[in-house]
């Protein structure tokens, strides 16, 4: 039997996009499509879409990062904020989707395991 990954280790494969518990099959089979199963050892990735949660929580700080930076940049009018606040949002969420969502469901696999854990 494998040993269990670390927290650490956990969060890395996540970023990475591998699968939580064998660090080796893709989560991702497209940019936005996620797969059911690892490929490399069949762990069920997401088993009843707790994932969701967390996925929520990185994007809700995100948005409070995009509000602090707004904060500090004072644009000169509303309209001139809505012009730099729209493109950069869009470009962080849509940027950084797989990355959250790959952490998401690492994190859901360390805290919340719906398989056996090591294969």
């Amino acid at each position: 039997m494998a040993a269990e990954p670390g927290l650490a280790e956990t969060v890395r494969r996540g970023l990475r996009r591998l699968c939580p518990r064998c660090g080796q099959g893709k989560i991702y089979k497209s940019f936005w499509n996620v797969n059911e199963r690892c490929p490399a050892c069949d762990l069920l990735l997401d088993p009843s879409g707790e994932s969701f949660g967390i996925y929520y929580v990185l994007t809700a700080s995100i948005t409070g990062a995009l509000i602090f930076c707004m904060i500090l940049l004072r644009p000169p009018s509303l309209a001139a904020g809505f012009r730099m606040l729209v493109p950069g949002a869009l470009v962080a969420y849509v940027c950084t989707g797989p990355f959250r969502k790959g952490l998401a469901l690492a994190l859901n696999y360390r805290f919340n395991p719906k398989e056996p854990r090591a294969h």
